[in-house]
């Protein structure tokens, strides 16, 4: 008779991470973070392919890798890099969250050997694996050792012209299944090797709950014209002609007051405040936009209209747009690529 062979799962990454890390506030807690569960849940299991999370909130991307590299070395130490733009902001990272993360998590402390070389600033590792924290913009820390596991922060400001998102994934050449790449990002650059990503992606979308219709929708800022007229949806505000006073300037009170969110389906009026906000983020979820998309390549988008006051939102896109109209272009591209995490396009 032979012997039964006992069936086991793979742990769920967010019970474990609920269970071993420990953030600035206590455990690691779901219902705080309906942003980033899906995202991380993948990044965390997929193998062989990419998993990218474009939105508008830095702490939330950056948290994400975070945890993916925690997991990662408490469950499946490997060799493994996060990378950032420049040292100094990989120094901050160091010092002020991801330090402190390692120090919180016994189950990560207790399989790093007592040794100095064994931790840094820049390095941790176990008889396993590593984490070593490497600036993109140094060639060496893109064309160095194998690499399994990455994570690689605000990868839309990479160069393409010097294809530095191809070398630092060529450095995970010799696991030709295994490999793990997680791309958090602010908006990207149009026609970049990351745009070209996402447009291979599935793009899973976040979406929430119409108050009015219930149907699920993903918050848009507003639809292309459509015979020069703009379609019913999105952002709503008082036009020009109605928030400017007598002597010709801007009542941002009454430009705040004005706004609201109109569904793009039923047209239904949606209102902003901090509870409704809160409440259909616990309901939404992130649904696949791009029916070809490649499973290889998992990418998650949302926007700030998710977590962001509204008039505040509305405030900073009219700065932008006077800005445009005196030839500056710089607010305008902030908006774009950090509160609506979309593709640049200065053509555009």
């Amino acid at each position: 008779m032979k012997d039964e062979v006992e069936h086991y799962e793979e742990a769920d990454p967010i019970v474990w991470i609920e269970e071993a890390i420990q953030l600035d506030y206590g455990n690691f807690k779901r219902e705080h973070h309906p942003l980033l569960l899906e995202p991380l849940r993948m990044a965390a299991t997929k193998r062989g392919g990419y998993v990218g999370l474009i939105g508008s909130v830095q702490h939330i991307k950056t948290l994400c890798a975070q945890l993916i590299q925690l997991y990662g070395m408490g469950t499946s130490p490997c060799n493994a890099a996060h990378y950032d733009l420049t040292a100094e902001a990989l120094k901050e990272l160091s010092d002020d969250k991801l330090m402190p993360l390692i120090d919180n998590t016994d189950s990560i402390t207790r399989i790093i050997p007592d040794e100095p070389r064994r931790r840094t600033k820049f390095y941790t590792s176990s008889p396993q694996g590593f984490l070593r924290l490497l600036s993109a913009g140094i060639l060496a820390n893109r064309n160095s050792k194998t690499l399994e596991r990455i994570t690689a922060d605000e990868s839309w400001a990479y160069k393409d012209d010097e294809s530095w998102l191809e070398q630092i994934h060529d450095r995970q050449s010799s696991f030709t299944w295994s490999w793990q790449m997680f791309l958090p990002s602010s908006g990207q650059t149009a026609g970049s090797q990351l745009d070209q990503l996402w447009r291979k992606s599935t793009q899973r979308t976040w979406h929430v709950k119409c108050d009015c219709c219930g149907e699920e929708i993903p918050y848009i800022w507003k639809l292309p014209a459509v015979n020069g007229k703009v379609p019913p949806g999105g952002m709503r505000y008082a036009s020009s002609k109605e928030i400017i006073d007598e002597e010709g300037m801007i009542d941002w009170v009454k430009l705040r007051e004005s706004v609201y969110y109109q569904c793009q389906l039923c047209e239904g009026r949606l209102e902003w405040n901090p509870a409704d906000q809160d409440r259909r983020n616990m309901e939404g979820r992130y649904i696949q936009m791009n029916e070809n998309g490649d499973p290889d390549i998992e990418f998650y988008h949302y926007n700030a209209m998710v977590h962001v006051p509204w008039p505040e939102l509305v405030t900073k896109w009219k700065e932008a747009t006077i800005a445009r109209s005196r030839g500056d272009l710089s607010k305008l591209e902030n908006f774009v690529r950090k509160q609506l995490a979309e593709a640049w396009n200065e053509s555009d």
